[in-house]
């Protein structure tokens, strides 16, 4: 592949990945405001940046899967132990990576009753 088409291509991934955080911000947003008030939690803009950033490495797994099958992403993940590995380890992470969040006084999650 040559590095016109990469730059392009990594472009254009950038665009959509900031366009679909965009617009899952406000989506998150007008639900929140539709939420009950006995609702049990609300994700914090912590949360949602992190579940957003999440989305965007699935979307980047599907896309190096189905764009470029023969590549060492691709290829990896069209394995079947590969594929698990690759969601395993990203869960892994997202997960320790809240933790810390929790731990460094960043809550991803915040009872309706703290406000």
């Amino acid at each position: 592949m040559n590095p016109g088409a990469v730059l392009m291509l990594a472009s254009v991934a950038i665009v959509v990945i900031a366009a679909l955080f965009y617009f899952g911000m406000r989506l998150a947003g007008a639900i929140e405001k539709k939420a009950p008030p006995e609702a049990g939690a609300k994700m914090t803009p912590t949360g949602l940046a992190l579940a957003g950033c999440l989305t965007a490495v699935l979307v980047v797994f599907a896309a190096a899967a189905t764009l470029e099958p023969e590549g060492p992403l691709g290829s990896f993940l069209r394995r079947p132990e590969g594929l698990v590995a690759a969601l395993v380890g990203t869960v892994v992470f997202f997960s320790l990576i809240a933790w810390l969040f929790e731990r460094i006084g960043y809550p991803i999650l915040q009872s309706r009753k703290d406000g």
